[in-house]
């Protein structure tokens, strides 16, 4: 009512609707949801008034009440005649899929943009309460993210596909107690537990993301095998080049620069920079399969090993 009376909401464009995600007992919302007409909708204000005629100023109420119904009754009568009440499900983010769905998103990319767009939605709200701005979010501002996301996948961009899936405190566990070659090869040049746990997280998030590209045709195996033979001709290249300008180091120092420059090293997938596990995770998974390693050794310390 204040927004109407200070014209920031223009009530001949309007349409009221209160969400509720569960039914509940009926109430004087009920007959505010039914008014179509003048007459309903006058009827259920004098029922309010009926019900609230004890209401005494000092109660946290009477200034709403006061307000609405005393001092902007026919306004109120207005507002209740374009009113609805909407009960959903229970769980309002299956409306939301249903709707995405049927704009023709493909239900595997469903979970990601609901959480980008929730998160988005919580973000802007949280800083205009902030600023003690009205928590409005406009129609224009929702259909500017919404074509920007909905771009991203038509375009097929190297979503990260990993935010949703992020690796448990549980599932890095478990890697370093299997220790599978890339944890071993990082061992061999005496890497520190937080790179160790780094390396665990950007090996799950790069497979992750992997195999979603794959199964949502942003990439096929061809591409996928392209980026692997550019990791590994770089990794080669470096190799040499430390072996002549490093030949005074230890084994292991020699090994970590050449972990860390390949780590370093961007290379694009299909013209796209890809996500910043990307790289790193890949080749935790070639050093994972014997294709490549760190230790200049690395042949003989796990290529025997297969044998």
């Amino acid at each position: 009512m204040i927004a109407i009376n200070k014209d920031e909401i223009k009530l001949d464009k309007s349409h009221f609707i209160l969400y509720s995600n569960k039914q509940s007992k009926s109430g004087l919302v009920n007959e505010y949801d039914s008014a179509t007409t003048i007459d309903e909708a006058q009827a259920a204000i004098n029922n309010t008034k009926e019900l609230m005629n004890d209401i005494k100023k000092d109660n946290d109420l009477w200034k709403y009440y006061n307000y609405v119904i005393n001092e902007n009754e026919k306004k109120f009568i207005s507002i209740l005649i374009k009113f609805n009440l909407q009960i959903g499900n229970g769980a309002s983010f299956y409306e939301v899929e249903r709707e995405l769905k049927r704009i023709l998103i493909s239900e595997s990319n469903l979970p990601f943009l609901c959480e980008e767009l929730s998160g988005w939605l919580f973000k802007e709200i949280m800083e205009k309460i902030a600023k003690k701005q009205p928590a409005i979010i406009y129609r224009e501002s929702f259909e500017k993210k919404c074509k920007i996301l909905f771009d991203r996948f038509r375009c097929k961009e190297l979503i990260d596909f990993a935010v949703q899936n992020i690796p448990s405190q549980g599932d890095i566990q478990k890697q370093i107690q299997i220790k599978p070659y890339y944890l071993r090869q990082l061992e061999s040049i005496e890497c520190e537990t937080d790179e160790i746990i780094e390396a665990v997280i950007d090996f799950l998030k790069a497979k992750v993301n992997r195999d979603k590209w794959i199964e949502e045709e942003i990439i096929d195996e061809s591409i996928a095998d392209e980026f692997n033979n550019n990791l590994i001709s770089f990794w080669n290249n470096h190799k040499r080049k430390i072996e002549i300008t490093e030949k005074d180091r230890s084994e292991t120092e020699r090994g970590k620069l050449l972990l860390y420059g390949c780590k370093e090293r961007q290379i694009k997938i299909r013209d796209s920079d890809p996500p910043s596990s990307t790289i790193a995770g890949t080749y935790h998974a070639l050093a994972d399969r014997t294709i490549l390693g760190w230790h200049p050794r690395w042949e003989k310390f796990f290529k025997s090993e297969e044998k």
